[in-house]
């Protein structure tokens, strides 16, 4: 089976480090951003002049419908994605006391909304031995690690979530 890989996140900084380390591993990558068109196409163009495969996807982690999509797009060109980083988070530069309503409820929508977006999305259209990442957790012990680990019963895939969450498989 072909190594696929969607990359939230990945225009910059530690998500586009991992695209292109996943690309020159072999895996065709999607490189996700929501913003930085020019910077997720020069990644792109760079992975392809170096022989792999690669597509820029442009979708906001907060919007379900928007990752259905970029994951159908993803699967589109490549098949089905076989490694899920979710990568995409935003951090405000405030003081606790000075976080609004609305920062807030935006920094859920994507640091955990989105997760959840993106997990589903591509549960809903995976392999059976889908591997799915939280860019934070990639480098954890896995003797020791600082989240549960939740196996699908009838996929195999593995999931590593901030609670502790029974997961279920599509048909």
């Amino acid at each position: 089976m072909r190594k696929v890989a969607l990359i939230t996140g990945s225009s910059r900084g530690i998500g586009r480090a991992a695209a292109a380390r996943l690309a020159r591993d072999g895996y065709a990558v999607c490189i996700n951003y929501i913003e930085r068109e020019d910077k997720a196409e020069e990644l792109v163009q760079e992975l392809r002049g170096e022989g792999h495969d690669a597509i820029a996807v442009q979708a906001d982690v907060a919007d379900g419908a928007a990752v259905r999509a970029m994951a159908a797009a993803c699967e589109k060109a490549f098949g089905p994605i076989t490694l899920l980083v979710n990568n995409a988070g935003i951090a405000g530069q405030s003081v606790f006391q000075d976080i609004s309503d609305e920062m807030w409820n935006r920094y859920f929508a994507v640091n955990i909304g989105g997760m959840r977006h993106t997990i589903q999305a591509v549960l809903k259209r995976t392999a059976a031995s889908s591997t799915f990442l939280r860019s934070g957790e990639a480098t954890a012990l896995p003797a020791k690690p600082p989240m549960p680990r939740r196996s699908t019963p009838s996929s195999g895939s593995r999931v590593r979530l901030p609670w502790n969450l029974p997961l279920r498989a599509s048909a």
